[in-house]
């Protein structure tokens, strides 16, 4: 019997991509291994764990400590760090490496800088898409890196609405995600009786947004919300009538995965790992996300261009396809045994 000890914390956190990955890859895992006889145990720091830790030292000491007390034969933690030193072998899971590539973007102290850092060491790890396994390659690791074969994760059933139109953008309000220069393109082309909905938590960069909304006068039109209730975020989704992701890097981006996957027209980035994915649409869809110009020729088409907006559609609906956790819990099981 193999078994597996998961640093569950993200569980206990509000939603993110990282909290949507672990979830999914978690109850995967118990799946695969209750057919099997291997038994998976998530510890946190609540009562809704499996196994509740002292929320103090919990990585340097608790999990570790856990693990070699229960007998573990691995520890599975399902973002980027692990602790520091431990007898049971740690991988962890690998969903951007832009704390590198664009240090001044990303909002990660001294500390957290070198937790990354350190998991990248581990002596097997995953990733959440082929990108961010070759960013990690490029860094100059030579030590193997399995990926999860993810795509989307939400059934989005797309009905747009009509009497309120908006193109949205789900992203936290940090440097990285780009909306000061997305309310910049909007101010250029928006389209009459149209919103921007601007969906995401407050970070570094939402006082920076509130000035260029009021600098190109586009208070009317454009709506930034956050803290919705599951359902609401869901109806916010589906209602939607275009969706853009400008970010600078992503290792592999949910919600404009989500949306692809519904049919929802599109217009993201062309780097990261929305370029490695929509970089092969015919229909142009992908802008250079430090150019204001070409976002502002993309997203023309997208408001303007019905033809195009069918076209994208099209293209998504059929080549962005929904995450099979169950093969996603068999790279991971093949490297936690």
């Amino acid at each position: 019997m193999t078994r597996v000890l998961v640093d569950g914390r993200v569980l206990e956190t509000g939603s993110s991509g990282v909290r949507d990955v672990a979830r999914g890859l978690v109850d995967a895992l118990r799946d695969r291994a209750a057919g099997a006889g291997d038994d998976v145990v998530v510890a946190g720091t609540t009562s809704a764990s499996d196994l509740r830790l002292d929320p103090r030292a919990f990585m340097e000491v608790g999990l570790p400590r856990a693990a070699v007390r229960g007998r573990f034969d691995s520890i599975l933690v399902p973002r980027q760090t692990r602790p520091p030193l431990s007898v049971v072998p740690c991988v962890p899971l690998v969903h951007d490496v832009g704390f590198v590539r664009l240090p001044e973007a990303y909002p990660t102290g001294r500390r957290i800088r070198l937790t990354n850092r350190v998991a990248l060491l581990s002596r097997r790890a995953l990733a959440v898409s082929d990108f961010t396994a070759d960013e990690v390659r490029a860094l100059g690791r030579r030590r193997p890196v399995d990926v999860l074969p993810l795509g989307a994760m939400h059934d989005i059933a797309w009905t747009p609405a009509q009497e309120d139109p908006y193109l949205l953008c789900t992203a936290v309000h940090e440097p990285h995600k780009n909306l000061v220069r997305l309310v910049a393109a909007w101010a250029a082309t928006r389209r009459h009786g149209m919103r921007l909905v601007l969906c995401g938590r407050p970070g570094r960069a939402s006082e920076e947004l509130r000035t260029a909304v009021r600098a190109h006068g586009v208070e009317s039109d454009v709506t930034v919300v956050s803290g919705l209730s599951d359902a609401d975020y869901t109806r916010l989704l589906a209602e939607c009538w275009a969706y853009v992701q400008p970010s600078l890097y992503e290792g592999l981006c949910i919600p404009a995965l989500d949306m692809a996957a519904a049919g929802v027209p599109t217009a993201v980035s062309s780097t990261g790992n929305l370029g490695a994915v929509f970089g092969a649409c015919d229909v142009p869809q992908t802008f250079d996300p430090r150019s204001t110009g070409e976002l502002v020729r993309v997203l023309d088409r997208l408001l303007h261009d019905d033809g195009h907006r069918a076209r994208v559609s099209a293209w998504n609906a059929a080549h962005v396809s929904r995450t099979d956790w169950s093969a996603a819990a068999d790279v991971a099981w093949g490297v936690l045994s």
